[in-house]
């Protein structure tokens, strides 16, 4: 633990045992990471070593889904990969955390899309859960979750994720 804080490794270890099952063929699994939480730089690296030393690639994402990106994040987000899209995102109109997660799927290089999310609770949580199940209905990766926050705050959401067939993990 470095800092107060760390990355669990069997959960990253869980993803990436998920995600193998799910594309053996492919190889080295290309992840894409979504982080949603406070500007901790840090814990966006952490999460990212900790998947590369599993063996999931996290590959930049291309110039044509970082335009796209642009349009939704704010300035002081992260659009390479991992992205973080911030707290801010949920201060837009209409559901653009799905838009996101459409985008970032849709690129080449992503072979599954992995979301950490921290303190997204309540209503907001709800709302993320059923916006990020739809999209991941059409989408052509899989998608599991990493959520930092109680159970006792997060049930109903992740309830809704299990219902479309999204891990979730603590």
């Amino acid at each position: 633990m470095a800092a107060g804080y760390g990355v669990a490794g069997p959960m990253v270890e869980l993803i990436g045992a998920r995600a193998t099952i799910a594309w053996t063929s492919l190889g080295i699994l290309a992840l894409a990471l979504l982080w949603i939480g406070p500007a901790l730089h840090d814990r966006r690296v952490l999460a990212a070593d900790r998947c590369e030393a599993v063996g999931l690639a996290l590959p930049e994402l291309a110039p044509h889904t970082q335009r796209k990106l642009a349009k939704l994040v704010p300035d002081f987000g992260a659009l390479a990969n991992p992205v973080d899209v911030t707290a801010q995102l949920f201060n837009r109109p209409g559901r653009a955390f799905g838009e996101v997660c459409s985008i970032v799927a849709a690129d080449p290089a992503v072979d599954m899309l992995l979301v950490l999310l921290t303190m997204v609770t309540g209503d907001a949580a709800t709302d993320l859960a059923e916006d990020l199940a739809q999209t991941m209905r059409s989408a052509r990766v899989p998608c599991s979750v990493v959520w930092l926050a109680g159970l006792d705050q997060t049930a109903a959401a992740r309830d809704i994720l299990a219902a479309a067939g999204i891990p979730v993990f603590a």
